[in-house]
C-alpha cells in the first residue's frame, strides 16, 4: 500500500523540487481511494491515519529541501546528515541511518533493526534491556567497535546479519550458542 501511495503522490507532484504542497493538500491526496495490487488482487483503498501522515510529510517536505548534503567522506558530514533527518517527524535514528548510508556511503552509521539488535543481545554485544532511541548511539558504537575489531566495514556486517536472521531467525541463534557451548 505504502509504494502505491508513494507513487500516487509522485504523479501529482508532491516529490518535486520545493513543491511545498500544504497538509490539506496531502491530507485530500491520502484520502483519495486509490487501486491496491496485493496477493488478493487489487482493490480500492484510501491510506490509514491521511491526516497524521499528511502532517508529517508536509514538515519532512520543507525540511529535505534544507538537506541535500554534499557527498563527503567525512565522517562528522555524515552524522551531522543523519541527525538532521531525525529532526523529520517519523523519521528516527535506524531510518536516518539507513539514508545516511545509502546517500552518502557512510560507514560511520548501523543500521540497528531487530535482526541485528536479537544477535548483539545473544552475543552479549548488547544489554538485554535497551530503550530505542535513547540507547541507539551507544549500541551503534558497539556495533562499529565490534565491526572494526572484525576488519568488516559496518555496512557489511549489518547487511549480512540481517539477511541471515531474516532468513532463520533466531533459532539460528540459539541453536549456534548451544552448540558452541556444548563443544566447549
Amino acid at each position: 500500500m505504502n509504494d502505491a501511495f508513494f507513487r500516487h503522490l509522485r504523479e501529482r507532484g508532491v516529490f518535486e523540487w520545493r513543491a511545498r504542497p500544504s497538509v490539506e493538500q496531502l491530507f485530500d491526496l491520502l484520502s483519495e481511494r486509490i487501486p491496491v495490487s496485493d496477493a488478493r488482487g487489487v482493490r480500492l483503498q484510501s491510506y490509514r491515519f491521511p491526516r497524521q501522515k499528511a502532517e508529517r510529510l508536509a514538515c519532512s517536505l520543507v525540511l529535505a529541501d534544507e538537506l541535500a548534503p554534499e557527498r563527503s567522506a567525512h565522517a562528522k558530514a555524515s552524522r551531522v546528515f543523519r541527525n538532521r533527518l531525525m529532526a523529520m517527524p517519523g523519521v528516527g535514528p535506524k531510518t536516518a541511518s539507513w539514508i545516511a548510508r545509502n546517500w552518502l556511503g557512510a560507514e560511520n552509521v548501523a543500521i540497528l533493526d531487530i535482526h541485528v539488535l536479537r544477535l548483539g543481545r545473544h552475543m552479549k554485544l548488547f544489554p538485554d534491556r535497551v530503550r530505542l532511541p535513547a540507547d541507539y548511539e551507544r549500541l551503534e558504537a558497539r556495533f562499529i567497535d565490534f565491526a572494526a575489531a572484525l576488519e568488516v566495514r559496518p555496512s557489511i556486517l549489518d547487511a549480512v546479519i540481517w539477511d541471515d536472521m531474516r532468513r532463520f531467525g533466531s533459532r539460528m541463534v540459539e541453536r549456534a550458542t548451544v552448540g558452541y557451548a556444548t563443544r566447549n
